[in-house]
Protein backbone atom coordinates (compact mmCIF):
# COMPACT_ATOMS: atom_id res chain seq x y z
CA UNK A 1 0.00 0.00 0.00
CA UNK A 2 2.48 2.55 0.98
CA UNK A 3 4.60 1.53 -2.25
CA UNK A 4 1.63 2.34 -4.80
CA UNK A 5 1.52 5.52 -2.76
CA UNK A 6 4.63 6.64 -2.96
CA UNK A 7 5.09 5.94 -6.95
CA UNK A 8 1.51 7.82 -6.80
CA UNK A 9 3.44 11.05 -5.11
CA UNK A 10 6.75 10.86 -7.91
CA UNK A 11 4.70 10.35 -10.67
CA UNK A 12 2.27 13.54 -9.76
CA UNK A 13 6.28 15.22 -9.39
CA UNK A 14 7.57 13.63 -12.00
CA UNK A 15 4.97 15.59 -14.51
CA UNK A 16 4.97 19.08 -12.49
CA UNK A 17 7.41 21.80 -12.81
CA UNK A 18 9.32 22.51 -10.47
CA UNK A 19 7.98 19.90 -7.96
CA UNK A 20 9.66 16.95 -6.37
CA UNK A 21 9.18 14.29 -4.07
CA UNK A 22 10.82 12.90 -0.84
CA UNK A 23 10.35 9.67 0.68
CA UNK A 24 10.24 11.38 4.14
CA UNK A 25 9.34 8.34 5.77
CA UNK A 26 12.42 6.49 4.76
CA UNK A 27 13.66 8.29 7.73
CA UNK A 28 11.30 6.75 10.36
CA UNK A 29 11.86 3.01 9.38
CA UNK A 30 14.30 0.42 9.47
CA UNK A 31 17.46 0.67 7.37
CA UNK A 32 15.54 -2.33 5.49
CA UNK A 33 12.23 -0.12 4.88
CA UNK A 34 10.19 -1.92 7.55
CA UNK A 35 7.68 -0.18 9.81
CA UNK A 36 9.02 0.00 13.54
CA UNK A 37 8.01 2.34 16.31
CA UNK A 38 11.72 2.28 17.90
CA UNK A 39 14.83 3.04 16.19
CA UNK A 40 17.83 3.93 17.48
CA UNK A 41 18.92 7.22 19.23
CA UNK A 42 20.58 9.91 17.61
CA UNK A 43 22.56 12.92 18.74
CA UNK A 44 19.43 15.45 19.18
CA UNK A 45 17.43 12.88 21.02
CA UNK A 46 16.74 13.87 24.41
CA UNK A 47 14.58 10.67 25.45
CA UNK A 48 16.71 7.71 24.97
CA UNK A 49 15.81 4.34 26.49
CA UNK A 50 18.16 2.33 28.59
CA UNK A 51 18.52 0.06 25.32
CA UNK A 52 19.74 2.68 23.51
CA UNK A 53 16.29 3.38 20.95
CA UNK A 54 13.49 5.96 21.20
CA UNK A 55 10.35 6.26 20.07
CA UNK A 56 9.29 7.52 16.43
CA UNK A 57 5.61 6.64 16.68
CA UNK A 58 3.40 6.32 19.97
CA UNK A 59 0.10 5.16 18.47
CA UNK A 60 1.32 3.23 15.67
CA UNK A 61 1.03 6.27 12.98
CA UNK A 62 1.59 9.64 14.38
CA UNK A 63 4.89 10.70 15.73
CA UNK A 64 4.17 12.13 18.81
CA UNK A 65 5.38 9.72 21.71
CA UNK A 66 2.17 10.66 24.09
CA UNK A 67 -0.84 8.82 22.50
CA UNK A 68 -3.94 11.41 21.67
CA UNK A 69 -1.87 14.64 22.72
CA UNK A 70 -2.29 17.10 20.31
CA UNK A 71 -0.27 19.13 19.78
CA UNK A 72 2.44 16.96 21.11
CA UNK A 73 3.80 18.26 24.57
CA UNK A 74 6.75 16.98 24.32
CA UNK A 75 10.29 15.99 22.20
CA UNK A 76 9.52 14.07 19.26
CA UNK A 77 12.12 11.79 17.79
CA UNK A 78 9.87 11.12 14.68
CA UNK A 79 8.54 14.51 13.72
CA UNK A 80 12.37 15.73 13.87
CA UNK A 81 13.65 12.89 11.82
CA UNK A 82 10.40 13.47 9.06
CA UNK A 83 11.63 16.91 8.76
CA UNK A 84 15.26 16.88 8.53
CA UNK A 85 14.61 14.56 5.79
CA UNK A 86 12.26 16.75 3.73
CA UNK A 87 14.68 19.89 4.91
CA UNK A 88 17.52 17.97 3.91
CA UNK A 89 15.60 17.14 0.61
CA UNK A 90 14.85 20.79 -0.10
CA UNK A 91 18.93 21.41 0.58
CA UNK A 92 19.89 19.38 -2.33
CA UNK A 93 17.45 20.96 -4.60
CA UNK A 94 18.58 24.44 -3.73
CA UNK A 95 15.56 25.34 -2.57
CA UNK A 96 16.58 28.66 -0.59
CA UNK A 97 13.96 29.75 1.99
CA UNK A 98 15.63 33.23 2.40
Amino acid sequence: EVGGINAMYRQYASEMERVSYVDAGRFVETPDGRYTDRLPCTDLDTDCAADGTTVVRGDGVHFCPVVGAVPCPVWSSGAVRFGLGIAAAARQAGFDAA
